[in-house]
């Protein structure tokens, strides 16, 4: 070599980078490709190293190496934060879905859905829109009598708001009196039981498509044996429990033990509730 003396500052240098480099916890070997992929039109490496070096001068070899570990614990650095900040959106994001769709189903409340189940013998206690036209009779008329046949339940008609069929011939029913000791008042209490179980009917509580999925879900878990309970309420809260012997889980806006916020449990989180058996 033509240069044998080396600069100090430059090991030291070298050593300082290298360090903080073995500390970096995102370093990645494909970096290095990056580091090494040159600018066609400036003759420089994209991490902004100059790529002319006289192979004979050591001194040159080190500054190469020195900015190049430079440009790497910088990229490293980037990726680092740049999860950070996906961290922290994605956090952000759960946080809002998770409130938009508990307003939603608050502004569910006093909804029900009735809906009839053809048994072996018998077809599905709701009438078709048209049977009830030729018999002159309302659909909020029709749904009182339903809810009386089922739950034993007399609701003035003057209670309802609105009373529509939906497409999969289904009735929805939403109550505007829902004061203590109203007829909505004993109606959540006996869906809760479960009314007539000889009457081939079901009413139960709107809830968001996001929810309506969960309780799918869980219902799918309590055929299989993986949990014994599931329930749901007027206020659309969904819980279950693992076995007999279990406390309940409510699973849906509950605060998070981790961060505080009120948040409802993925596919993923009530697995994992379900396999920790708690």
């Amino acid at each position: 070599m033509t240069d044998t003396k080396i600069e100090l500052g430059l090991i030291n240098d070298l050593v300082k980078k290298l360090e903080k480099l073995e500390n970096s916890k995102e370093s990645e070997g494909s970096e290095w490709s990056k580091v090494q992929t040159k600018d066609k039109k400036t003759k420089k490496s994209k991490g902004g190293i100059d790529a002319k070096i006289d192979p004979t001068n050591l001194n040159s070899v080190l500054s190469l190496i020195v900015q190049a570990i430079t440009v790497l614990v910088d990229q490293n650095y980037i990726l680092r934060e740049h999860k950070v900040r996906i961290d922290e959106l994605e956090k952000q994001n759960r946080a809002q879905g998770d409130l938009l769709d508990e307003i939603q189903q608050r502004s569910m409340k006093g909804n029900i859905i009735l809906s009839g189940v053809p048994g072996k013998d018998k077809p599905s206690l709701i009438k078709s829109q048209e049977q009830l036209k030729q018999e002159k009779v309302t659909s909020t008329n029709y749904a009182c009598q339903l809810i009386k046949s089922k739950y034993n339940v007399t609701v003035p008609e003057n209670d309802i708001q609105a009373c529509h069929y939906l497409p999969n011939n289904t009735i929805l029913v939403r109550f505007w009196n829902r004061k203590e000791g109203t007829a909505w008042d004993h109606l959540t209490t006996e869906i809760k039981k479960g009314g007539k179980k000889e009457v081939g009917l079901f009413a139960n509580f709107q809830l968001t498509s996001r929810r309506n999925s969960l309780m799918y879900h869980l219902r799918s878990m309590k055929k299989e044996g993986k949990i014994s309970k599931l329930f749901s309420n007027e206020n659309g809260q969904l819980g279950l429990k693992v076995s007999d012997s279990s406390e309940k889980k409510v699973i849906s806006f509950v605060p998070d033990q981790k961060y505080g916020t009120p948040k409802t449990l993925n596919l993923a989180e009530i697995q994992a509730l379900v396999n920790s058996k708690v």
